[in-house]
Parts: C-alpha cells; sequence; structure tokens
C-alpha cells in the first residue's frame, strides 16, 4: 500500500520532534491514520478502473497491431481526459499530501505566517533581543550556509554575517564588570564559534573557546567548538580530547560522537 510505504520511509528516516519524547512518532502517524487510509482506499479504486479500462480497450482492439499504440502515444494532439482514473489518482494524491502536511506542522506548532520560522537572521534586525540572541541567530544563519549553500557567493555570505556578529558582540564588551562568570563564558563562546566559520584556523577563535571553557568548564558546545578548531589546526590529539570533554557532559550527543569518530580515524591513518 502506498500509505503503509510512506509510514515506513518516515519512520526510516527517523523523523525528529524537538520537543517531543520517544512516543512522538506513532502519535504522529495515528492523528494522520485517516489520510494514510483514504489513500490506500482511493489508490486501490483507481487502481481498480485502470484495469477496467485497459479490459475495454483491449476488448475492443483485440491484438491489432502495436503501430496503434505507439500513434495513440506519439498523438500530441489528444488533450488528457481529466475524469481519467490516472488524473483521478494523481489529483487526489496531492489533496491527501496536502492535508498531511497541515497535520503534521499543526503538531510541530509550525505558523506559516511566522517569518522567523523560515529566516533565521531576521532575529539580528530585532531591537527587543538580546546580543546573545541576534549572534546565535547568526550562528544558525553561518551554519546552514556552510552546510548547504555552494553557490558563487558562498564566501561573501558567509564573510558578511560573520562580520555582522562581530559587531554586534562589540556592542557588549566581554571585560564589563556587570558580567558574570556565565556571561562571559556564553560571550567568549559565541565569538570563537562564529570565527570558527572562516575557512582558515584562527588564534583568536582557540583563546576564546578555551576562555569559555576555564570559566565554565561544563559547556559543553564550547567543548565541540574548540575541538573543531584544534581539527582545523590538524592538531588531531587535542581535537580528540576537547570531543572526549563535550561527551563527558552530554555522552549520547550524535554530532560529537560522529566528529570524534572521524578524528580518531584521521589519527589512526596519521598513524598508520
Amino acid at each position: 500500500m502506498i500509505g503503509e510505504e510512506i509510514e515506513n520511509d518516515l519512520v526510516d528516516n527517523d523523523y525528529d520532534h524537538d520537543h517531543d519524547d520517544e512516543d512522538s512518532i506513532p502519535e504522529m502517524f495515528h492523528s494522520s491514520s485517516g489520510i494514510f487510509d483514504s489513500l490506500d482506499k482511493l489508490t486501490n479504486e483507481i487502481k481498480a478502473d485502470l484495469m477496467t479500462d485497459e479490459e475495454n480497450a483491449e476488448s475492443v482492439t483485440g491484438s491489432s497491431s502495436h503501430d496503434d499504440e505507439d500513434d495513440y502515444w506519439d498523438d500530441d494532439s489528444e488533450e488528457d481526459d481529466p475524469d481519467s482514473g490516472e488524473n483521478k489518482l494523481f489529483s487526489m494524491m496531492d489533496e491527501l499530501v496536502q492535508e498531511l502536511m497541515i497535520e503534521l506542522k499543526d503538531d510541530d506548532g509550525i505558523d506559516e505566517d511566522d517569518d522567523d520560522v523560515d529566516d533565521a537572521t531576521d532575529i539580528e534586525n530585532k531591537e527587543n533581543h538580546t546580543v546573545e540572541e541576534k549572534v546565535s541567530a547568526l550562528i544558525e544563519a553561518l551554519d546552514l550556509a556552510n552546510r548547504a549553500y555552494f553557490a558563487k557567493d558562498r564566501q561573501k555570505v558567509i564573510k558578511e554575517h560573520i562580520d555582522n556578529a562581530i559587531a554586534i558582540l562589540d556592542t557588549k564588551p566581554i571585560e564589563d564588570a556587570e558580567l558574570n562568570k556565565k556571561d562571559k563564558a556564553h560571550l567568549h563562546y559565541l565569538r570563537g564559534k562564529v570565527l570558527d566559520f572562516l575557512p582558515e584556523y584562527t588564534k583568536q577563535a582557540e583563546e576564546n573557546l578555551s576562555k569559555a571553557i576555564k570559566l565554565v568548564p561544563t559547556k559543553r558546545e564550547a567543548w565541540d567548538a574548540l575541538g573543531h578548531v584544534y581539527w582545523k589546526k590538524n592538531s588531531l590529539q587535542e581535537s580528540r580530547k576537547c570531543f572526549e570533554g563535550s561527551l563527558e557532559h552530554e555522552e549520547n550527543n550524535i554530532e560529537t560522537l560522529r566528529s570524534l569518530s572521524m578524528v580518531c580515524r584521521q589519527i589512526q591513518e596519521t598513524e598508520a
């Protein structure tokens, strides 16, 4: 059944709800079960109609000639029948998919009119957000550009985001006496994380992230970022130690485990 295949594909791809528990997937499919059932039913009905049309066509033409069949497919002047079984199938499947997408968005609490969901950088220009929130939004944009944006102006876009983030961070000096240790550590982390998006290793990124960890040793994301900086520097042993330090605070983090595995493999290759 098509509905069952769609359901299995989503489960195989480990559909993730950031704020749901491990039962979120069964609940999601339970809420959408009516759509899948309808899709199965309609698919079977249309298949039956198509088979009937084929049998009727064979009974009229018999086994005349393959030439007639070729003429049929080559005749561009013949218009599609909107009431044909195939067109009904596509139309109904489109409607059901749209209903399913609406249900999934409702389950996630996504508001289609909320532009901030579609563009993380919008938060940069909103005065009611803190420096930390604005820079965090730019880091999300940088991460997205770094992973998936490969146009000709890729480096230009990344550099612009970096410059904007640094300019925002400069409005809140880390040396401010009113800042506590945790706030200073976070600002050091944000600055180091932003600078690490530069294509080359930067000593300033290493220094900022090292200071963040010294101020708050449990800051897992700083351990991860510093591990990447050392990796870029080709200091593989230091990079490994940073990823291991991160796992001490969140032992099942998938991204950290993947990074650690890649660094350890690279260490083995260099030592072989």
